[in-house]
């Protein structure tokens, strides 16, 4: 979760991408949303800025968050979905038991 929370939250990105088509917005525009905010993250990785708030909040969502243009196609729970590690490990278990099992 560490190395994770390093990327402040770019890691997330994809599924920001994946979802806004789903709620009618294009690819393209899609696109801009995600790598606008996205780029704002990494350049206060580079100056130093701290990847998380005091609430444990990546830089990433914080910006989504306060994106107008984003709140007017997703909700703060749509987003906030968006950042749930479970969607990641969601088969982490059944990947070990097949692993080691052999």
């Amino acid at each position: 979760m560490k190395n994770l929370n390093l990327t402040g939250g770019l890691v997330f990105s994809q599924r920001v991408l994946l979802e806004l088509p789903k709620q009618g917005v294009s690819r393209e525009d899609a696109y801009k949303i995600v790598q606008r905010n996205a780029m704002k993250v990494w350049e206060e990785i580079q100056q130093g800025k701290p990847t998380v708030n005091e609430k444990g909040e990546s830089l990433y969502l914080n910006h989504l968050l306060s994106d107008e243009e984003l709140r007017s196609k997703l909700s703060e729970e749509q987003i906030r979905e968006c950042f749930n590690y479970d969607y990641y490990t969601k088969n982490v278990d059944a990947i070990f038991k097949r692993v080691f099992e052999k």
